[in-house]
């Protein structure tokens, strides 16, 4: 008897969230039977990979009618589990009266977010029968940040499809050493304080280029700080990319100075490209990153001025209770750069390292494995 499984997420985009569920999606198990429902409309790309899955899907088509339609798809289908991406207590009960037997919220990071988007969660402390946490860091911001029973919250690390990362090389400068970064651009993600840290790396070495890949809100001024600062030459901008493999591929030291980090899906494919990393010593980047081991971990010092709502609290790793986010100071940052720079020996070690770590433990076949164990363990 296949079990009916549906998932419940926004998918009018796509992001670190929609990616997951694509893997989880196209590897399929025999016993698993899947179908898919969006609160908004589905978009294009969505509908056909779906359609390519023979995975049934419906969506809402107004703030009224989206759990009412939820509701009959649920019966349609004859659902057994529903496995949400998003907090929903509205739907979470409307399926409970509906008979639908196990309930499961999955955290892809939100629980890091400002009170009013975490109310949602709070509401469904007693409606849900599973919480997965993408980290520890995660299922500690339940424990301490929303009252969560511990017996109800089980880690699941994020995989990564490995055989989807492009391996052609990006064409880059023969004298140089490259320095990426690969996020999206906003205040969590620390790019700030890398770029404050160029002109400290620059002044005791001039081999070297800062390639920093993405989009986002801050673009524009992060390109008008590397102005301001006289590093323009320093950096390339490369935007938004499909497939970052080609730029890992060519790159020699990974940085990700983010100050909240509920995963960090990007460690996990520089690690595949056996490169060493730098990163910030928070939520659960230390889950990925082994210091001394497979890259650098900093601990953040420098105080944030007001509150950023994608960061309300953050995971301290020393006492394993939240704290106010604090950012990487730039440098320290540069000085655990250079430090890589002047070690061949060391990066070759690190990035080994990191290679051999990350494909035991986060591969996507593992992913897929412990996420449909957990719904057996359910039923």
């Amino acid at each position: 008897m296949r079990l009916h499984v549906i998932h419940i997420a926004y998918l009018h985009g796509i992001g670190g969230v929609q990616a997951r569920l694509i893997d989880l999606l196209t590897h399929e198990l025999p016993s698993m039977q899947y179908s898919v429902y969006s609160p908004q409309p589905i978009s294009l790309f969505w509908q056909k990979v779906l359609q390519q899955q023979k995975i049934p899907m419906a969506y809402g088509t107004g703030r009224k009618d989206r759990i009412r339609n939820l509701v009959r798809f649920v019966r349609d289908q004859k659902i057994r589990i529903a496995h949400f991406h998003t907090p929903w207590p509205e739907a979470i009960m409307a399926l409970k009266t509906a008979g639908v037997q196990r309930i499961i919220e999955h955290d892809h990071g939100k629980v890091w977010y400002s009170p009013s988007t975490v109310e949602n969660y709070k509401k469904c402390t007693d409606l849900v029968d599973g919480i997965i946490a993408l980290s520890h860091a995660s299922r500690l911001m339940f424990i301490h940040r929303l009252k969560f029973s511990p017996k109800k919250i089980t880690v699941i690390h994020n995989g990564i499809d490995f055989s989807s990362l492009s391996t052609e090389p990006v064409e880059r400068p023969d004298d140089k050493k490259v320095i990426t970064t690969v996020c999206r651009m906003v205040s969590v993600k620390g790019v700030d304080s890398l770029i404050q840290s160029i002109p400290l790396v620059t002044q005791c070495r001039s081999d070297v280029v800062f390639w920093l890949i993405g989009d986002g809100p801050l673009l524009e001024g992060y390109k008008k700080l590397a102005d301001q600062i006289g590093i323009s030459d320093k950096i390339f901008f490369w935007g938004a990319q499909e497939n970052v493999g080609g730029h890992l591929t060519s790159s020699d030291i990974f940085v990700l100075p983010s100050y909240r980090e509920p995963f960090g899906n990007v460690l996990v494919e520089a690690g595949y490209f056996s490169l060493p990393v730098i990163a910030t010593n928070v939520d659960g980047i230390p889950e990925i990153v082994v210091h001394g081991k497979t890259g650098i971990l900093i601990n953040p010092t420098k105080s944030i001025i007001g509150d950023d709502p994608m960061a309300y609290w953050v995971m301290d790793r020393k006492s394993k209770k939240p704290r106010k986010p604090l950012k990487l100071d730039p440098y320290i940052l540069s000085k655990a750069i250079l430090e890589l720079m002047d070690q061949e020996d060391k990066r070759h070690s690190l990035g080994t390292n990191a290679h051999k770590h990350v494909v035991g433990k986060f591969s996507i076949e593992r992913y897929c494995k412990d996420v449909h164990n957990y719904y057996k363990r359910f039923l």
